[in-house]
């Protein structure tokens, strides 16, 4: 987080976090077994990825929620990926 801020000071440009979870009842242990669950979250961020731009960050933060990093990026653009981002994790897993 750090680099990304330091850089949007010295660009004078603009900087979104968003964060993303699962929800309050739903979890990734809850969606699969425990061996699996680890398989589970490296889908959930390539979903995450695959609809950020490539220079955006998006990491795990705890359990079930996600991170994403937008330089350059202001609020209104900042809505739109976080609903792209919802829509990413609300999508069946199979």
């Amino acid at each position: 987080i750090e680099r990304h801020v330091l850089r949007a000071r010295r660009l004078q440009a603009p900087l979104a976090l968003v964060a993303v979870a699962l929800g309050p009842v739903t979890t990734i242990d809850g969606l699969a077994a425990p061996q699996h669950a680890p398989a589970v979250a490296h889908e959930f961020t390539r979903r995450l990825r695959a609809r950020l731009r490539e220079v955006d960050d998006v990491w795990r933060q705890g359990d079930d929620e996600w991170i994403a990093l937008l330089p350059g990026c202001r609020a209104e653009g900042a809505r739109g990926a976080r609903q792209r981002l919802v829509a990413a994790l609300a999508a069946p897993y199979r």
